[in-house]
């Protein structure tokens, strides 16, 4: 093999051990994951969505918000087991939806209401 070829596979190597390293180390530090149902034709959402980005992914690095578009066909059957798991109606097709370890907070009011609501979820559960 030619002396080129082998510092391209070690390379190669090394790029993809760290790649699957720092994979690892990410899922580690995951303590809670918060599932939010939006869709992109909601002002609410929007404004959920903008206070997650803003406000909690700093706040909360160890949270990871794992964002569902309802619009998308693959969403539906995750949304329904979620509504199921959760007690809520099939028929409850309100977004946004914002599921968190066993509690759910439907809709987005401002920051100081339901984003209140949402960091008092995320904080009790972290701190159990």
């Amino acid at each position: 093999m030619p002396k080129t070829l082998k510092i391209i596979a070690v390379v190669l190597f090394i790029a993809l051990g760290a790649c699957f390293a720092g994979t690892a180390n990410a899922n580690e530090t995951i303590k809670k994951t918060v599932t939010v149902f939006h869709s992109p034709y909601c002002p609410h959402c929007h404004h959920l969505l903008a206070f997650i980005d803003s406000t909690l992914k700093d706040k909360y690095p160890n949270v990871k918000f794992d964002l569902k578009d309802t619009t998308q066909p693959s969403t539906e059957y995750i949304w329904n087991a979620f509504k199921k798991a959760y007690g809520v109606p099939l028929s409850q097709t309100g977004v946004p939806q914002t599921y968190i370890d066993g509690e759910i907070v439907l809709g987005f009011g401002t920051a100081e209401t339901t984003g209140q609501q949402i960091i008092n979820l995320i904080e009790k559960e972290a701190n159990e």
